[in-house]
């Protein structure tokens, strides 16, 4: 009988801190880069031929050296620059980990609700940059207790903190979607 008392005071401790614990930190600038540096980043993309694959995406890693050009355009962007260090009091370098160029494929399954698990040892911003949403996905999350739902837009660029805001993705049901997911070091 004690067993079931501790499970039960441990999963209302675990709820009591999602509901008034987390930060819920989220940022979503639409429109983030002028037309002409997206198309510039999107004809940059269409040279990489090389992808690592799993059962849910095609993904590619993007050395630095190899694809500055694309680096320069997200961490020298000046909105971003300003962004990070009015929020933060950080200047905006380039980052610890290369920039992941993903393509989804169609999938019967959601991501499920999930918090973005944290792989560094430092404060850091996750940053997902919507290059094609042409399966018209939705992105839903919990902020102030109330769930949200945004369809995510090409040229979205979309700022979270890992293990604070429990979002979910809908599954790429037609056609395909197309992300850089990277991180800002803080």
């Amino acid at each position: 009988m004690n067993y079931y008392i501790i499970i039960i005071i441990l999963i209302l401790s675990i709820f009591i801190y999602y509901l008034f614990f987390l930060e819920n930190y989220l940022f979503i600038k639409s429109s983030f880069l002028s037309q002409n540096d997206f198309y510039l980043l999107k004809s940059y993309l269409k040279n990489i031929h090389t992808f690592e694959e799993n059962d849910e995406k095609k993904y590619h890693l993007l050395d630095i050296k190899k694809h500055k050009n694309i680096y320069d355009i997200i961490y020298q962007h000046p909105f971003l620059k300003k962004y990070i260090q009015k929020h933060f009091q950080k200047k905006l370098n380039y980052p610890s980990k290369p920039i992941e160029y993903r393509i989804y494929k169609n999938s019967s399954q959601s991501m499920g609700w999930h918090q973005d698990i944290q792989y560094l040892n430092h404060p850091y911003l996750e940053c997902i940059f919507i290059l094609d949403n042409s399966s018209s996905c939705n992105f839903y999350y919990i902020k102030n207790r109330t769930k949200h739902s945004y369809l995510q837009k090409e040229n979205d660029f979309i700022l979270l903190k890992p293990r604070d805001l429990i979002h979910n993705i809908d599954p790429i049901k037609n056609n395909s979607k197309e992300i850089l997911k990277c991180i800002i070091d803080l």
